[in-house]
């Protein structure tokens, strides 16, 4: 069923609609202050539900002091730190950057609601039988690998073209509303190999022309 979605379409949208929102973010809060920009989604509301998320260095501080109440035995501050750079729950903007739901834009909104629609399409009508529920899990693993791949390589060209500035400073997060920890972090890794690869492609094809 993605196979007939556009996915470069959807990534350029999704790039088109996120620069703007950074920079009415980055009017409140200066790059210099933010430590984490990405994406986040939950599929199977009513609505589309897809969002930009942020933490700032205030957001982080605040989390770090809150992480071990109620927890019978506490985080080192090694692990502290690993569980709020990459639970987008402790985030100071876990859902949104600067407040509307269509802070990406009309063209991105109508993406979204294709893209809710996918799922839609896709869930078991008799969840109770084995053969449509692993039929719905098998697209539904390909639909979330396409869209991994379209918020990656769409960070990356945020990034890349100047953006986020020295993205070196920031998590580049991305993954669903109940995905955290080692999931998110490769994610992480996996843009800025994005961003490197096609920066060596890039000098590559500009050597060529000397």
């Amino acid at each position: 069923m993605t196979n007939n979605h556009d996915w470069n379409a959807t990534r350029a949208t999704l790039v088109a609609g996120t620069i703007p929102a950074l920079k009415d973010f980055f009017v409140a809060h200066p790059l210099e202050t933010v430590r984490a920009i990405g994406y986040t989604w939950e599929w199977g509301q009513p609505t589309a539900a897809f969002y930009c998320v942020a933490q700032t260095q205030k957001g982080m501080e605040t989390a770090l002091l809150g992480v071990n109440n109620y927890r019978t035995e506490p985080l080192s501050a090694d692990e502290a730190l690993e569980k709020v750079r990459w639970d987008a729950g402790y985030f100071a903007y876990p859902g949104g950057l600067i407040g509307p739901n269509d802070e990406l834009g009309a063209a991105w909104e109508m993406q979204a609601v294709a893209l809710h629609t996918i799922t839609e399409k896709m869930m078991a009508v008799d969840t109770n039988d084995p053969v449509q529920y692993e039929n719905y899990t098998r697209q539904y693993e390909a639909f979330l690998a396409e869209l991994v791949t379209t918020c990656c390589e769409a960070l990356a060209d945020i990034a890349r073209d100047g953006h986020l500035g020295d993205f070196g400073k920031l998590d580049l997060w991305v993954g669903s509303t109940d995905e955290n920890g080692h999931i998110v972090k490769a994610r992480d890794a996996r843009v800025r190999d994005i961003i490197a690869n096609s920066l060596q492609i890039a000098n590559c094809t500009r050597d060529a022309h000397y």
